[in-house]
């Protein structure tokens, strides 16, 4: 059985993502190797739904899946910062799904000021 809710003109709430929300803002100024951003749910995917970087010096930014070398297959998002102030940022209508059990980390390829922020939520 659920309870359904409405507004005051019946339209019908409904959340775009699963129950199991997380979000991550980390500001890091040394150089990052596989920096955890959420360390997965066993038999459960990740799901990423909005990325915002930004840096204040040129340097690479990749969130990887499963905290490994970043390859072609696990990597899930890159940015190439290159002036101070540059950033970037995502909103996905469709979440990156990440393998079941897999965490999500971030590797920079300098000692810059870098802000990491990710959002997303936990689902079968």
């Amino acid at each position: 059985m659920a309870r359904l809710r409405t507004d005051p003109h019946g339209v019908l709430f409904a959340h775009p993502h699963g129950p199991r929300i997380w979000d991550y803002f980390r500001e890091f100024t040394t150089q990052q190797t596989n920096t955890e951003i959420h360390a997965g749910v066993k038999d459960q995917s990740l799901y990423i739904t909005d990325i915002f970087l930004q840096v204040n010096a040129a340097v690479n930014i990749t969130l990887i899946e499963g905290g490994l070398a970043a390859s072609a297959t696990n990597t899930k998002f890159k940015f190439i910062g290159s002036t101070q102030s540059d950033g970037v940022s995502r909103s996905y209508k469709v979440p990156k799904k990440l393998r079941p059990g897999m965490s999500l980390t971030v590797t920079t390829s300098g000692a810059v000021t870098v802000e990491v922020e990710v959002h997303g939520f936990v689902a079968p």
